[in-house]
């Protein structure tokens, strides 16, 4: 987002230091999430290959590990799910592959808001630095206003689906310890995903941290407001009737941007403000004493 007003963008006319570095803090977001995401997967390609014998990544049937099989695994535990306390849950290895597929799917989802805010960071921050407030295609309008409201939502739902995930891997991770305690420690280990936990903070610290700025700055006195309205810098008075030629020497640089309307618009009564012209004097006439002329 931009940390300064409409005003103050254009009295400032060029990006102030502090506006250049947020831009490059947003830079270091986007290359610290793409980093955190691509270790997140390459860890997660490693540590479901020794889980697996068919791939996580695309569609297949699923075949575990012959640790998960063992006829001596039985786990019951007592775990927080949702809004519900102390919920017991029995896993036996007829029933593994469900908490399995429900771990990989939660994984998935994870990779997946990972991804997206992503993509939804690139497009934000690429954005600011071209300077585009939107994008329009005949009645399209896509506007840039909304994609820090998107990375905000993102980032907090990768909180809570890390959460979600680090559940699920403490349950198989237990399963696997009353099972075979050697081979415990061989799977599940890419939760809690602290590489995307610091990804999903970074960006909100960034995006707190322009907010702070954002306030701060659009709060202070605007010094244009001060120098357009500033006695001595308006346009002279005299200079706006026949009395003299004025050549604009004495207005400011944000009105020149005005219209031209806007100045030339004021007349003295009965004068001209352009003395170079005709002077034509209009006269009113009567439309009834018209047309009683004609008949």
């Amino acid at each position: 987002m931009d940390i300064y007003s409409r005003k103050q963008r254009i009295l400032n006319g060029v990006r102030t230091r502090l506006e250049t570095w947020l831009m490059h803090s947003f830079t270091a977001s986007s290359g610290l999430q793409i980093s955190c995401l691509a270790i997140a997967i390459f860890r997660s390609r490693d540590l479901f290959e020794a889980t697996l014998s068919n791939s996580f990544f695309v569609h297949s049937a699923l075949q575990l590990s012959e640790a998960y099989y063992m006829t001596d695994c039985d786990l019951t535990a007592n775990n927080d799910i949702s809004m519900f306390l102390n919920v017991s849950t029995q896993v036996l290895p007829t029933n593994v592959e469900y908490f399995f597929s429900r771990c990989a799917v939660h994984t998935r989802v994870l990779l997946l808001i990972a991804v997206l805010l992503v993509v939804v960071s690139f497009a934000n921050h690429l954005l600011l630095w071209m300077d585009v407030p939107k994008i329009q295609y005949n009645f399209v309008v896509l506007r840039r206003d909304p994609l820090p409201v998107f990375q905000i939502a993102l980032a907090v739902a990768g909180l809570f689906q890390c959460s979600t995930v680090k559940k699920d891997n403490w349950l198989l991770n237990e399963y696997l310890l009353v099972c075979d305690p050697l081979v415990s420690h061989h799977f599940h280990r890419a939760a809690p995903y602290s590489e995307l936990v610091f990804a999903f903070v970074g960006t909100l610290i960034i995006i707190g941290v322009n907010v702070i700025v954002a306030v701060v700055v659009r709060l202070r006195d605007d010094p244009g407001d001060d120098y357009l309205n500033s006695e001595g810098r308006n346009v002279p008075r005299d200079a706006q009737v026949v009395g003299g030629e004025w050549t604009g020497a004495d207005i400011t640089m944000p009105q020149q941007l005005r219209m031209e309307g806007n100045v030339s618009a004021t007349t003295a009564a009965g004068r001209s403000i352009f003395p170079n012209s005709d002077e034509r004097e209009m006269q009113f006439v009567d439309p009834k004493s018209f047309v009683s002329s004609r008949m």
